[in-house]
């Protein structure tokens, strides 16, 4: 078995978990291995696919950018009893949401200069324009910058890796990177562009899937935030932090959201179909059981007066250049 260290403090991985397949793909034959760095707490999919590779990661007609808006609902009415779970995790959700109030505590009623880093269809590119900032965007999936662009948006081409040339000089206010870094190959490089790109005393706003959420825990290779292999990078708030450190950020705030969506029917079902997709292929080698009601009952009991940590699917972070 090949070794592979950490980029950030160049320990040993550890091997994490297996999987035979990617679950939107699964007639595709690859597996896929993940190790972790007991010491920072960063997880990578190893070995490192090239860019071609990952370009192919996203060649599925429902990945969720291809569409016009993220945002899904469940066909089905929910029962009682699944109303009354995901009101009570309702109750004890205090997710710090990207939201039209966010935007305007965050940036100001000034009009600032906004980059936001794999933008995905646009949607939170749309929330801080309404709320009267001079936005751009970079996004590398044709299919997810075809709807961008349908939205009267500016979006070019391009990698936080590998920024396009249109950038070269230009200096932005804030640069988001929502849920991107766990795509980037180097996501230290891609930090460092996106302080490039930054000016004096600008903010960047990174948001990632939390893996260190009871809900990964529960969930093993069936977490609907893995996503591998189009995740390649998997961060709790230590490691997200530290690679901040490495790239020269100093981090201001850490907020915390994701919890009652968790327990809706559509994550339990997409959870569900990940482990029959992977079951599937082959049988009886998961390591957890398939999500269910009383599974997720479970999991409410469990992490409803938890740590934030503990109990949220998502981290983000805010810093500034050190």
């Amino acid at each position: 078995m090949t070794s592979y260290a950490c980029p950030l403090c160049q320990h040993s991985f550890d091997s994490w978990m297996q999987l035979n397949c990617d679950w939107r793909r699964p007639d595709n034959a690859d597996r896929y291995e993940l190790n972790w760095c007991p010491s920072c707490e960063l997880g990578q999919l190893c070995p490192r696919p090239d860019a071609e590779k990952i370009a192919s990661f996203y060649a599925i007609d429902d990945y969720y950018t291809h569409a016009s808006t993220n945002e899904a609902g469940s066909a089905d009415s929910p029962s009682f009893f699944e109303r009354l779970k995901t009101n009570l995790a309702w109750r004890v959700d205090k997710s710090v949401e990207l939201d039209a109030a966010w935007i305007r505590s965050k940036l100001g009623d000034s009009t600032k200069k906004v980059c936001d880093l794999g933008c995905g269809n646009g949607d939170l590119l749309m929330k801080l324009r309404e709320a009267g900032h001079d936005v751009t965007g970079v996004e590398p999936d044709p299919s997810a910058r075809h709807v961008a662009c349908s939205k009267g948006l500016s979006v070019m081409p391009g990698t936080a890796e590998s920024l396009p040339i249109e950038l070269a000089g230009r200096r932005f206010d804030f640069v988001f990177m929502s849920h991107v870094l766990e795509h980037c190959r180097d996501p230290k490089a891609a930090l460092k562009n996106a302080r490039s790109i930054l000016k004096p005393g600008g903010r960047l706003v990174v948001e990632t899937p939390n893996n260190n959420a009871m809900g990964l825990r529960m969930a093993g290779p069936t977490w609907y935030w893995l996503d591998v292999p189009r995740h390649l990078n998997f961060f709790t708030p230590k490691s997200l932090k530290a690679s901040f450190d490495t790239a020269g950020f100093q981090t201001e705030e850490t907020e915390f959201r994701g919890y009652t969506r968790q327990f809706s029917q559509e994550w339990i079902r997409s959870e569900q179909t990940i482990w029959d997709r992977i079951n599937k292929r082959t049988p009886n080698a998961l390591p957890v059981s398939r999500q269910s009601q009383l599974k997720s009952w479970y999991l409410l009991a469990q992490s409803a007066m938890s740590s934030a940590e503990r109990k949220y699917d998502s981290i983000r972070m805010i810093a500034s250049v050190k």
